[in-house]
This record gives structure tokens, C-alpha cells and sequence, in this order.
């Protein structure tokens, strides 16, 4: 959780490049290093400490706990004891747009991929870092490109230094 939390900082604070265009991709070598937004955090937790996240802030938005300030609230009864999650191996991305954070949930080769392009790999190494045996070629590319369209749209990629 709080490794989550320190991404979202950092994802809120960290510089903004200007975004890879659609003429920038024209004039790209065969095999680009695509580099990511400072601000794209990749997280890989053993928890789905994201839901977690979401349903806290959600009960604070119902109690309106959303300062410091401390205000009369109902008494409560003693709290229930919950359960923690069940382990689960969730992917992340924190990002920004429009001054707010998100978390978006990638599938593992896409978090792959991700990573190996944030590590400055090439195009065709960040592929070759998934393995694609699981699939049909031509599903494996549907992937990639909508992948691609996504982060693309989201902005997740900028101009090379």
C-alpha cells in the first residue's frame, strides 16, 4: 500500500515531457526506444492493494473524512474485523491526466513491455521480452497494437531526449 501511495505521489509530481505525436512516429528508426512519461509509475504487487485503495476512499468520500479537520461524526459501533485480500498478482500503472492521478491495471506482458521500454530497451527487445506461446500471432499483435493505441492516447509516451 504504501508503495502504491509513493506512486501516486510521485506520478502527481513528476515532470510532464511534450507527448510523441503522430508525425513524431513518421520519422522514428524501424526499431524505436519509446520512452515513457516521467510522471508513469510500474507497480507489481502481490495484493490487489488497489481495490483496497478505491474502496477506503470511497468510505471517506461517504463520511466526508476528506481533510484533516476534525469534525463530530456518528458514534460507531465496534468495528468489524475484516478480512485481508486474498494474494493476487496485480500490475499498475499510475499516471497523470488533466492534474489527478489514475491507477490502471495492465496484464502481465503488457508490464512487461512497459518495464523493458522504461529500462531504454528497444522496440523489438521489449517484445521479445514477452512470451508469446500462449497465443495466436495474430492475436499476440492485436494485442500490441491496442496496447500501443492505449498507452498512445493516454499520453504515456514522450519525445526522446
Amino acid at each position: 500500500m504504501v508503495r502504491l501511495e509513493w506512486a501516486e505521489i510521485e506520478a502527481f509530481d513528476e515532470a510532464q515531457k511534450p507527448r510523441l505525436s503522430e508525425s513524431d512516429l513518421a520519422t522514428l528508426d524501424p526499431d524505436p526506444q519509446f520512452e515513457l512519461q516521467p510522471y508513469v509509475r510500474l507497480l507489481e504487487v502481490n495484493y490487489p492493494v488497489d481495490e483496497l485503495l478505491l474502496s477506503i476512499r470511497r468510505k471517506q468520500r461517504e463520511f466526508g473524512m476528506v481533510s484533516n479537520a476534525v469534525e463530530e461524526r456518528p458514534e460507531r459501533r465496534r468495528p468489524r474485523k475484516r478480512a485481508l485480500p486474498k494474494p493476487q498478482k496485480v500490475y499498475l500503472v499510475a499516471h497523470r491526466a488533466d492534474n489527478s492521478v489514475y491507477l490502471k491495471r495492465v496484464e502481465a506482458d503488457a508490464f512487461g513491455i512497459l518495464c523493458a521500454l522504461r529500462d531504454g530497451k528497444r522496440l523489438s527487445e521489449a517484445v521479445d521480452c514477452v512470451d508469446w506461446s500462449g497465443g495466436t500471432g495474430e492475436q499476440s499483435a492485436q494485442n500490441l497494437q491496442a496496447w500501443f493505441a492505449l498507452w498512445s492516447s493516454l499520453g504515456w509516451f514522450c519525445k526522446s531526449r
